[in-house]
């Protein structure tokens, strides 16, 4: 974290070392507004209007883009780990799972980490193998935008089996969707195959 600087990713402060309780504080920049929306399994909110949704997703994106440029796949994209600050700014936040890489690479890992109904496909199956952690990030921030378009998360299901099974088979219900851009979007960023998802630069021309 001290070696990130973007406008778009919670800044670390200061690490204090209080060795009289065997402690370390983290000071972190503060975001006064807080988590962007709580949302989960079982869990709705209040849908953001497009023009919010549009603005924190290019924040989303431009951080996010950020962040692979750097080496590191963060992969725990969801909006709880996007805060906004008093002036309505997005900015990324929580990069305990996330994983270092040599810079340009494709950031293949085989580690599965994440919040379930925010993982992609190719997670969602035993004995996965090596997954781009670059096409992991772009399919969570899907997840965020639908979340923030609609106040629920794409795939509703009771049990862990249930969600992983409709991620891997199932499209996002998008309702009465007029938008054919959105809905144009949502298709590439929610497409099974990995290799043939919407990448970073192609999602950074859409916005």
């Amino acid at each position: 974290m001290k070696k990130l600087n973007h406008p778009n990713l919670v800044s670390l402060i200061e690490v204090l070392d209080d060795p009289t309780e065997d402690s370390l504080y983290m000071v972190m920049e503060m975001c006064k507004k807080g988590v962007i929306m709580k949302v989960g399994l079982g869990e709705r909110a209040d849908p953001y209007d497009d023009e919010r949704c549009r603005l924190w997703f290019r924040d989303l994106i431009l951080g996010i883009e950020y962040l692979h440029a750097q080496g590191i796949a963060h992969r725990d994209i969801k909006p709880d780990n996007c805060l906004l600050t008093n002036d309505d700014v997005l900015k990324v936040v929580d990069f305990g799972v996330s994983e270092m890489f040599a810079k340009d690479s494709d950031m293949y890992t085989a580690k599965s980490v994440g919040s379930p109904a925010f993982l992609p496909p190719e997670l969602c199956v035993v004995g996965h193998g090596d997954v781009s952690g670059r096409a992991a990030d772009i399919w969570s921030m899907g997840v965020t935008l639908y979340c923030l378009r609609y106040g629920r998360i794409p795939f509703e299901k009771q049990s862990i089996l249930e969600l992983y099974e409709a991620i891997r088979t199932e499209e996002p219900d998008l309702g009465d969707e007029k938008d054919e851009d959105f809905i144009d979007l949502m298709r590439r960023i929610f497409e099974k195959d990995p290799s043939k998802r919407i990448t970073m630069s192609e999602l950074r021309v859409c916005f």
